[in-house]
């Protein structure tokens, strides 16, 4: 067993996630990691190099909406086989080179008890569902032990390095077993009881409602330029026979999250302990705790405008505390393989968006054109395979619009994450350039002008059967789903040359032999 000298995990405060300050506070800690800095120099040099040359990197501002994150999700003790179940999750903004994870389990007085390491390349979300022995409890000093799960990656486009901390305090008395028999979700649910996705209408109507499962019109604060995160969580926890009267929630524990595979948007509640009483309530019921969280959590702590996103996997979890002292974790998640007692499977969100101004005209299979408002759920438009039928169709407003102009005369108006065909294969209208070759009706076309209009008009968007394409204004787009697609940066990534490719295996050797 390796050995450790815990005056190097640096401030440390449970339930919260730092950044990590790699050249300073945090370089000793960091260089362990590795075997010591002397090792590391030898046998990691493009490590070495870019800790010590390389540039410093900062985490996304949580400002920017979506950020990067790291979080211990859960925490299971087993009494009887003395064992942790460990779940976590890390979902970073960027493209890495690569990413390590470290997991550690530490005493009350700072004796660490377990460590646990997984080298990555080239990913930028990973969820962990670990398992680590320790000894008995009666042998543990103190009434809980600490967990701190830390993630290092280098940035793919500066090569810089960063690390996310989040730091998690698991009391023994979850020893006694789990308290929780059931968990009964009433919301967020799929209607009529339906298959995921959930989906959600952010700002927009939908035509054919029997698809969406909630709506929330007018969630864009133009003013701000934020999007407020509605959403409901409701149900009621049913408790083990014998289990002692409910009496409150540990805030610290307390974790709320869209991740969307390339960052998060959750509730960040640091100095917002009693605004958190205040939005969730959890109350004594004959046979458990009744929970509800208000739709409007995040009305006054706003994120920025959420992108669409292929999959938004949903995350709840707090742990109840009972009168006498014993602890029963709480988990909603859309990511959870086989749920177990204290947990309940939910279904994963699908946002939807429209983004065609109203009067733009959409190419029918039998060769007329509509308005795009003019569809309905059922008719068929001209793709380049040939037909394909409309199953849905969102509409909204917007203030702004970005006008594309083509060569050929034909001019697009659309919001930026529109999806526009061309030669160098779909992208968001909003990251056109004037280099752009557009896919027309008629073959293609340069791209001669692009710019925003301050003009109030109806958005539009369709989604297909089969085909994710059809022409709007003579011009090949996409429709809803590949425009969720495309808004996940990790699958917008070109392959580039890793410079810390060679060094992997060399890491994952000192990893066993630190063991």
């Amino acid at each position: 067993m390796e050995s450790f000298d815990a005056t190097y995990r640096g401030n440390r405060t449970a339930g919260t996630c730092r950044q990590l300050d790699l050249r300073g506070g945090d370089a000793h800690w960091f260089a362990l990691q590795y075997g010591g800095e002397e090792r590391m120099e030898g046998q990691l040099p493009t490590l070495h190099h870019a800790w010590r040359k390389g540039p410093e990197l900062s985490v996304l501002d949580k400002n920017a909406g979506f950020m990067d994150d790291a979080a211990i999700e859960s925490v299971r003790w087993d009494g009887y086989t003395n064992s942790l179940l460990i779940r976590t999750a890390v979902s970073l903004t960027r493209p890495v080179h690569f990413l390590d994870e470290v997991l550690e389990v530490f005493t009350q007085d700072g004796t660490r008890l377990a460590v646990l390491r997984r080298a990555h390349e080239g990913v930028q979300h990973m969820r962990w569902e670990c398992h680590t022995t320790l000894p008995a409890a009666q042998e543990i000093q103190g009434d809980h032990i600490e967990l701190d799960y830390t993630v290092l990656w280098a940035d793919q486009n500066s090569g810089g390095l960063c690390g996310l901390r989040h730091s998690r305090d698991t009391f023994l008395g979850l020893r006694d077993g789990w308290l929780i028999k059931d968990i009964h979700v009433e919301a967020p649910l799929k209607k009529n009881g339906g298959q995921p996705p959930i989906n959600v209408c952010y700002n927009r109507k939908p035509v054919s409602p029997q698809d969406v499962d909630y709506t929330y019109p007018e969630s864009w604060n133009a003013a701000t330029k934020r999007q407020q995160l509605l959403l409901p969580v409701k149900g009621w926890a049913e408790f083990r026979e014998g289990a002692d009267t409910f009496e409150s929630i540990d805030p610290a524990t307390f974790i709320l999250k869209l991740d969307c595979q390339s960052g998060v948007a959750k509730y960040t509640k640091t100095g917002r302990a009693k605004e958190l009483e205040e939005y969730f309530t959890a109350r004594q019921e004959p046979r458990g705790v009744s929970f509800q969280l208000e739709e409007d959590w995040l009305e006054s702590v706003p994120a920025a405008r959420l992108p669409v996103r292929e999959r938004v996997d949903f995350y709840f979890s707090v742990e109840l505390i009972c009168r006498d002292g014993r602890r029963a974790l709480m988990e909603l998640s859309s990511t959870l393989e086989q749920p177990y007692p204290g947990s309940a499977l939910v279904g994963w969100l699908n946002l939807l968006w429209g983004c065609l101004e109203e009067n733009t005209l959409v190419l029918l299979g039998d060769g007329q054109e509509v308005p795009v408002c003019r569809l309905q759920v059922g008719d068929m438009v001209r793709t380049p395979q040939g037909a394909d039928r409309v199953i849905n169709c969102v509409q909204g407003t917007e203030k702004e619009l970005l006008a594309v102009q083509l060569e050929d005369g034909k001019i697009l108006y659309c919001t930026e994450q529109h999806p526009v065909f061309t030669a160098r294969g779909p992208v968001p209208a909003g990251k056109l350039t004037g280099e752009d070759v557009v896919c027309t009706l008629e073959g293609s076309s340069p791209v001669r002008g692009l710019w925003t209009e301050k003009r109030a008009a109806g958005v539009f968007n369709l989604i297909l059967e089969q085909g994710q394409r059809f022409y709007a204004g003579g011009i090949l787009v996409g429709d809803n789903e590949l425009q969720g697609r495309l808004a996940a940066p990790a699958r917008m990534v070109q392959a580039v040359r890793n410079p810390f490719a060679g060094e992997q295996d060399i890491k994952r050797s000192i990893w066993e032999e630190m063991k």
